[in-house]
């Protein structure tokens, strides 16, 4: 649990950093970012 929370928590920062930066990040980049 304490995992999903962490990578949970690295993924909106990397959104909200996409975001903020303009660039689009499709499905396909998060999936290969978050080792599953």
């Amino acid at each position: 649990a304490g995992v999903d929370a962490r990578v949970n928590a690295a993924l909106v920062q990397l959104v909200h950093g996409v975001e903020a930066s303009g660039r689009h990040v499709s499905p396909a980049e998060l999936a290969r970012l978050v080792p599953r």
